[in-house]
């Protein structure tokens, strides 16, 4: 393979570097479409929850979906065909059932939609899904993928753990030794990672279940999810990866004793300093306490 020297190492293999912008670069791309695919007017109808028209119209309260736009068109022109109808077909002929005078202001347009990452206050992807939203095939079939993808890297890791410590197990003496320990400290790592991607992605999977068939409302959760819970999953990431995780809990308790040994030993000489103040006092009061016991007796 060929390759050129870096100012600072070895030579850098081209092809290999490639390889890796190029998945890289997908990547983005495939999360870019993703993000901007709810967006798009063309697939307004798997993502339009609603419309709001302008208060002067006095036709509808609210959000508007479709499903209450409907009884109205099919009052207004008739007997109708029992199909959904799409947002574009509605809102045209919603428009049409007014004048539109060019002397008066036009109140039959649709103000605002309620788009995808518009159901919630924080802007960010709708997971918390019922079986009444357009979305729904969309967001069950993004939360199978991670699920998939969690199970996928969960089986690499642990292939990759079976595989270092069956190499290891094959050499002999002291590398041996060097080995196991170096597979114990990634092995630990690696079960931190599964452990990790399991708490923070398995139960937001059940919990989208159990708002999808409305065993409960978890809309109330949706902020500590979307804020909280699954971003720490990647700013957690490049601590598992390197050492410095590692080398911050091992410096731990050498920090607390740097820190709080002089307060431990102050505290104990004050101690001592009050015990010395007063055991005089105590021993003193049980010679009279004696004293008196012997006068009583007599």
């Amino acid at each position: 393979s060929s390759g050129i020297n870096a100012e600072y190492g070895g030579p850098i293999n081209i092809v290999k570097v490639l390889k890796v912008l190029s998945i890289v670069l997908a990547i983005i791309l495939v999360s870019t479409i993703i993000a901007l695919l709810p967006l798009a007017s063309r697939f307004e109808d798997y993502f339009v929850n609603g419309i709001w028209y302008p208060d002067e119209l006095k036709l509808f309260v609210g959000t508007t979906k479709k499903e209450a736009m409907q009884p109205v068109l099919e009052a207004y022109y008739g007997r109708m065909k029992k199909t959904t109808l799409s947002w574009k077909l509605s809102i045209e002929m919603l428009s049409d059932m007014f004048s539109n005078d060019k002397e008066y202001k036009d109140y039959s347009k649709p103000r605002a939609n309620l788009h995808f990452f518009g159901n919630d206050g924080v802007c960010l992807f709708k997971y918390f899904v019922t079986q009444d939203d357009p979305q729904k095939a969309f967001v069950w079939a993004i939360l199978i993928v991670n699920f998939v993808c969690f199970l996928f890297i969960s089986f690499s890791y642990i292939v990759i753990g079976l595989i270092s410590k069956s190499s290891s197990n094959s050499v002999a003496g002291a590398q041996n030794n060097e080995l196991n320990r170096r597979n114990k400290r990634m092995n630990r790592r690696i079960a931190i990672i599964i452990l990790t991607d399991f708490c923070c992605w398995v139960p937001f999977i059940v919990v989208c279940g159990l708002h999808f068939y409305k065993i409960f409302d978890a809309t109330k959760w949706y902020s500590l999810f979307s804020m909280l819970i699954l971003p720490i999953n990647s700013v957690i990431n490049p601590f598992l990866y390197d050492d410095l995780l590692t080398t911050l809990l091992s410096t731990l308790p050498r920090l607390y004793r740097l820190m709080f040994s002089p307060v431990m030993e102050a505290t104990r000489r004050v101690w001592n300093m009050v015990k010395g103040y007063m055991l005089p006092s105590q021993q003193q009061s049980g010679e009279l306490e004696n004293v008196d016991n012997a006068e009583t007796a007599l």
